[in-house]
């Protein structure tokens, strides 16, 4: 499941004012190793997007299937 994009905000907001990763996760209950995801995630593209998740067929692709 994933976050809403204020949600996330706040989160960097409160890392941005000097709280620790740890300090970060027990207040906002996320995973400690989201919380740098979404860092890098806002310095390298400047939103706070979520991503699409790229999924791979198991058995046969629908587009070979047509």
């Amino acid at each position: 499941m994933s976050c809403p994009k204020k949600y996330r905000k706040i989160v960097i907001e409160h890392r941005k004012k000097g709280h620790t990763l740890e300090e970060t996760h027990n207040v906002f209950k996320a995973a400690i190793s989201t919380i740098p995801e979404w860092e890098r995630q806002y310095i390298e593209e400047g939103n706070l997007k979520q991503k699409i998740p790229k999924r791979s067929f198991n058995k046969i692709d629908p587009e070979k299937l047509k």
